[in-house]
């Protein structure tokens, strides 16, 4: 649309493409470092996770510690980094947000599921147990119940579903009534916010949040232009509430609800046509990964990471813009480049 601004719109693709040039970057010389990398990742989710796990235990005063101090009183800041705010307990180790910090673990927790030999199996273990808990933590919903999705698609992937199912499920039993009476004793805002879907009002709670935007989105389906409308998102919030009919309860917070529901946000964007061609990428990826031909363990266990990450990214899109989240983008479209590029090359013995 012409009223729309051209650097807004520009700026805002800007945030979608930025991660996705790794794909052209990648030579042999990346595939020498992939376990570097990977160990990287693992040593980068054990410090944040002892710094969440410091928060949990030291409740708002480790908040405060690792939180800006410059732009903790700030309430423009604070609005939009709800962690940082004095009556959140939501942890959110050292990224100062805890959806970014909640995202990355997520990473770390696929890295550290597909490749358990990296470190000892004392690590593989620890960090099983502490990501959950930290995630838990961290208030994200979303990326808890991914977590656990995590895990039955690993296990499905390596024909052992059944297998672990048999081995996990006690442990989850009780875990989970661990959790729902720690979370009880502390009072802390992790469990009101995970507790939340268990409610009877969910529903009614869902129709202002994100169900109450899909439901504008279906009565204006057949009015919606297919070509999109501009990724500026002032614009497109203007835009929404002149010509739909928005609730006044969700007047305040439009852009915010689309934005948590990702791929309705890509269609409003940018179109029908490049939401199939964002689709027709990604199965593209998804099946050339899946029956690339590769003999070494390493590599097997590269491309169940992938299948993985791009799996759960369909679940993280539909409740965050996990796209747009640096801290899951970089590694999600690095891991995907250098799988690719791996297996395109054939360069097994390049690995390091």
């Amino acid at each position: 649309y012409w009223e729309s601004s051209l650097f807004a719109s520009l700026n805002n693709l800007k945030a979608f493409l930025r991660y996705i040039f790794l794909i052209f970057l990648i030579n042999k010389q990346s595939l020498k470092m992939i376990k570097t990398f990977l160990k990287a990742i693992i040593l980068s989710g054990l410090l944040q996770i002892i710094a969440g796990l410091f928060q949990i235990a030291i409740g708002q005063p480790a908040l405060t510690f690792f939180s800006p101090y410059d732009l903790v009183d700030n309430q423009v800041f604070t609005s939009k980094f709800t962690a940082l705010r004095t009556d959140s307990l939501n942890i959110f180790g050292t990224s100062s947000q805890n959806i970014n910090y909640a995202l990355f673990l997520l990473v770390t927790f696929l890295v550290n599921l597909n490749f358990s030999k990296l470190f000892n199996r004392y690590v593989f273990n620890f960090m099983n147990i502490t990501i959950p808990i930290c995630v838990y933590f961290s208030g994200s919903r979303t990326v808890f119940l991914s977590i656990i999705i995590c895990y039955f698609i690993h296990h499905y992937l390596n024909g052992s579903l059944a297998k672990k199912l048999l081995f996990i499920a006690p442990i989850l039993f009780v875990t989970s009534i661990i959790i729902y009476l720690l979370g009880v004793d502390l009072g802390s805002s992790s469990y009101s916010d995970f507790s939340f879907i268990f409610s009877g009002n969910l529903i009614s709670a869902l129709q202002i949040q994100r169900l109450g935007i899909l439901e504008v989105f279906y009565e204006n389906f057949f009015s919606i232009n297919f070509f999109g409308y501009s990724s500026d998102k002032e614009f497109l919030a203007e835009y929404l509430a002149r010509n739909f009919q928005i609730p006044i309860q969700l007047k305040l917070s439009t852009l915010i609800l689309i934005e948590d529901v990702y791929f309705l946000a890509f269609f409003l964007y940018y179109g029908v046509i490049n939401f199939i061609f964002l689709t027709l990428v990604l199965v593209y990826i998804y099946i050339k990964v899946k029956n690339g031909n590769t003999s070494k363990d390493f590599y097997k266990r590269l491309v169940f990471l992938v299948q993985n990450i791009l799996l759960i990214n369909i679940i993280i899109n539909l409740f965050n813009q996990g796209f747009e989240v640096r801290l899951f983008s970089f590694y999600y479209w690095l891991i995907i480049s250098i799988t690719l590029f791996a297996l395109e090359t054939k360069n097994e013995n390049s690995v390091s």
